[in-house]
Parts: C-alpha cells; sequence; structure tokens
C-alpha cells in the first residue's frame, strides 16, 4: 500500500512531479475513484448522499476536462494520464488531512472554539493543495514559473466552486 501512496506524497512534499508517476490507465481509474469516495465522505455532511455523490463525481469530470483542456491548450495532451493522475491522488491525501476540519466546520456551533482552529487548518490545507496542484501544472505544461501553475490551480477551483454550486447548490440537509 506505501508503495502506492509513495509517489503522491512525495508529489504532495513538491519532492517529485507528475512525471515521476507511470502513464498507467488503472492507476488513474484508481487515483480518480478514491478521490470520488473522498469526495463523497467530505461533501455528505452538507448534501444529501445524492447530492454527495454527484458533487465528488462532478468534479472528477471538471477536473479531468480542465486538466485534459488546459494540457491540450500547451500542446502537451500526451501528459494526460500522469498529469490527471497526479491531481487526483494528491488531491486524496490533501483531501483526506480535510476530512477531520471539514467535519468539525460542518458542525461549527456545537464545536465552539475548536471551530476557528478547524477554519484555519482548512484554510493552510487549501493553500497546500493550491501550492500542489500548482507545482504538477507548471511540471505538466513546462510553465517557468510556479505561480502560473497556482494560478491554474486557483482557476480549477473557481470554476469547480461555481459550477458545482450550480449543480448541487441548494441541496444542502442543513
Amino acid at each position: 500500500m506505501y508503495a502506492i501512496v509513495r509517489p503522491f506524497l512525495m508529489i504532495a512534499l513538491l519532492r517529485a512531479g507528475p512525471q515521476d508517476l507511470p502513464a498507467s490507465v488503472p492507476l488513474l481509474l484508481l487515483a480518480l475513484m478514491v478521490y470520488v469516495l473522498l469526495g463523497t465522505g467530505i461533501a455528505i455532511p452538507y448534501y444529501d448522499v445524492p447530492l454527495a455523490i454527484l458533487q465528488a463525481v462532478g468534479d472528477a469530470v471538471l477536473l479531468s476536462g480542465f486538466c485534459w483542456l488546459i494540457l491540450r491548450l500547451r500542446v502537451r495532451a500526451a501528459r494526460l494520464a500522469q498529469s490527471l493522475t497526479a491531481l487526483a491522488g494528491t488531491g486524496v491525501i490533501i483531501g483526506a488531512c480535510l476530512f477531520v476540519p471539514t467535519l468539525v466546520l460542518a458542525h461549527a456551533g456545537e464545536a465552539g472554539p475548536l471551530a476557528g482552529f478547524a477554519s484555519l487548518l482548512y484554510l493552510g490545507l487549501v493553500c497546500w493543495l493550491l501550492l500542489v496542484w500548482g507545482h504538477i501544472f507548471r511540471r505538466a505544461l513546462d510553465l517557468d514559473w510556479l505561480g502560473w501553475g497556482v494560478l491554474a490551480a486557483l482557476a480549477y477551483l473557481i470554476l469547480s466552486a461555481v459550477l458545482l454550486d450550480t449543480l448541487v447548490g441548494g441541496g444542502s440537509t442543513t
């Protein structure tokens, strides 16, 4: 198990890049499947189960489409499998870290002072996600500056938030 997780940890720590992963469709499908399962678990405190699943699947589809589009625009489409595997795999690692703060924030009224700490932790983890995904985009797109990759990651997160809110917004369980 560690042999599968280790390359994603190295990418999440900025010590490796998407090019260090094999261009393996089974690994890509595994990473996306776990990404969707974790995304569903994170969304359940906020949405009914069918909407949580829809949100997680929608996020994976959007991530795949966004990655394909920007790689195609930079004429790097051959890097799709490795890049998307890296995005999904590191998304799982950081998403697993986001799980507890998300649960605390879903019950912020009951959490008291712990909610403030959970908010800071959540913000820090989202910044880490932006940095890691920026690193992946920078490597995949052959960008000179990490900031361009971070901007690509930020563009995805904003696009995803807007589109997914339109898709599942108003379905909150609270």
